[in-house]
């Protein structure tokens, strides 16, 4: 409602002067508006005087007088909460948004001056912004949600355990020995390789690697150890000994 300039000093000072303005009237209407005293002291009002400044006054402050300002009237009260204040007000309407003038404040020892730039605003335009609801309707957007596309979880093909598991031969008919295979474990893998028995596969495996065991030991296979497996059909079963041999 009211845009109140900073204000320009002079004169003598002594302490006292003249604070900011508060307008609580509206442009097409007679002014009231209130100026804050500051630090009047033990003055009582008939002590302290407050008129428009003079002419000259206007002039040093680079102020244009107006006709308007000469019905502008001053009076010095106390408020209800017991401090000294101005009032200011017009007998006629205020036509003008802008008003520029020049305050005179004065007491025993001393003569002060305030220059203060007025805007006026227009009848409603405070209660406009003070309820903003008024004059606008608020429009709330309503989200439109969307539940996220379920991707197909994709098959994954169990594995067929009813066929038995082929050992990790190598393309050149080889084995590498893992830690916990022994001759009988590895000879149980490539039966089907040989076309043998586990016996005689463990004794065709033992002939074809005697490289892999420690000392020649068959219960001693070596780790990491390279085994050669023979295909199936290059593989002769050891001979079986004669009776007369085992006499």
């Amino acid at each position: 409602m009211l845009l109140a300039s900073a204000a320009l000093h002079a004169g003598i000072a002594n302490g006292m002067g003249l604070g900011n303005i508060d307008v609580q009237s509206y442009l097409g209407s007679p002014l009231e508006a209130q100026i804050q005293l500051l630090s009047p002291g033990d003055l009582g009002v008939a002590d302290i005087r407050v008129n428009l400044a003079q002419m000259e006054v206007y002039q040093r402050f680079d102020a244009r007088y107006e006709d308007s300002h000469g019905s502008i009237q001053f009076d010095v009260v106390t408020t209800a909460q017991g401090h000294k204040a101005v009032l200011v007000r017009t007998s006629k309407r205020i036509v003008e948004p802008f008003l520029d003038i020049v305050v005179e404040l004065s007491w025993p020892s001393g003569t002060t001056y305030r220059r203060y730039n007025l805007l006026l605003d227009p009848p409603g335009y405070a209660s406009r912004w003070r309820n903003p609801q008024a004059q606008f309707s608020p429009v709330v957007a309503q989200a439109v949600i969307r539940p996220a596309p379920v991707e197909p979880k994709p098959v994954v093909a169990k594995p067929d355990t009813s066929k038995s598991v082929v050992p990790d031969i190598a393309l050149d008919g080889s084995y590498v020995v893992q830690a916990g295979d022994s001759l009988w474990k590895v000879a149980g893998k490539f039966r089907a390789a040989t076309g043998l028995s586990i016996q005689q596969t463990m004794d065709v495996l033992y002939q074809h690697n005697p490289q892999a065991f420690v000392r020649g030991d068959r219960s001693l296979l070596k780790l990491g150890a390279t085994l050669s497996v023979p295909a199936q059909g290059l593989v002769q079963a050891p001979a079986s000994p004669r009776l007369d041999q085992l006499a």
